[in-house]
């Protein structure tokens, strides 16, 4: 039995979490795939990457009825129009679709995030005060990045986190505010912001 769960966000967007623990049996059934994506499955080499490949269009199709398309840039997109951003990390796949343009990050909490705090943290961003912090902004660099698009040179010096306010991050690209919140959902931290 295959199994996902959902949430409703404002600004007409959900979110859709999808384990593989709870969806092993689909992990080697290619049949969910168009006759395209079945051949570029048959390229990938690498065991989870064709796992993460199966269980995104398998929620695609589950929860959205639709076929996952890719913009020139790499950028996913439905056939529908609405935007899409996919995310995964070890234990899930994470998939969320707006009518504005959107971007999710999932990472597992317990990832040591002290060994890539360098390649989250600048001297412009807000001084990071609890270890939990590592998670947020770098899921939230994350999350902001796939919603402008990868429009964005250095997600690192470009992004920065202004404030962390509860489950809200405040950042800045340009002169632009965002906000991104932070969900927290069995052992997943997801980060996700709506441009508007």
């Amino acid at each position: 039995m295959t199994t996902y769960s959902s949430i409703t966000l404002s600004h007409n967007a959900s979110i859709y979490i999808a384990y593989f623990s709870q969806n092993s049996l689909l992990l080697t059934n290619s049949e969910v795939l168009t006759t395209k994506e079945a051949k570029h499955y048959g390229e990938l080499k690498n065991g989870k990457r064709k796992e993460e490949f199966l269980l995104v269009r398998w929620l695609a199709k589950e929860v959205l009825s639709s076929t996952i398309l890719y913009k020139e840039s790499g950028s996913p997109y439905l056939s529908n129009n609405d935007e899409i951003s996919i995310s995964h990390c070890a234990d899930a796949v994470v998939i969320m679709v707006s009518n504005s343009p959107c971007g999710v990050d999932v990472e597992n909490i317990n990832r040591n995030f002290k060994k890539v705090a360098k390649r989250i943290v600048t001297p412009n961003d807000r001084p990071i005060t609890e270890d939990g912090h590592l998670a947020e902004y770098w899921c939230t660099k994350e999350a902001i990045y796939k919603a402008f698009d990868g429009d964005i040179n250095d997600i690192l010096s470009d992004i920065v986190i202004e404030d962390v306010i509860g489950a809200q991050i405040h950042a800045r690209v340009d002169h632009m505010a965002i906000i991104a919140n932070i969900i927290y959902v069995d052992s997943l931290i997801i980060s996700y912001t709506i441009i508007n």
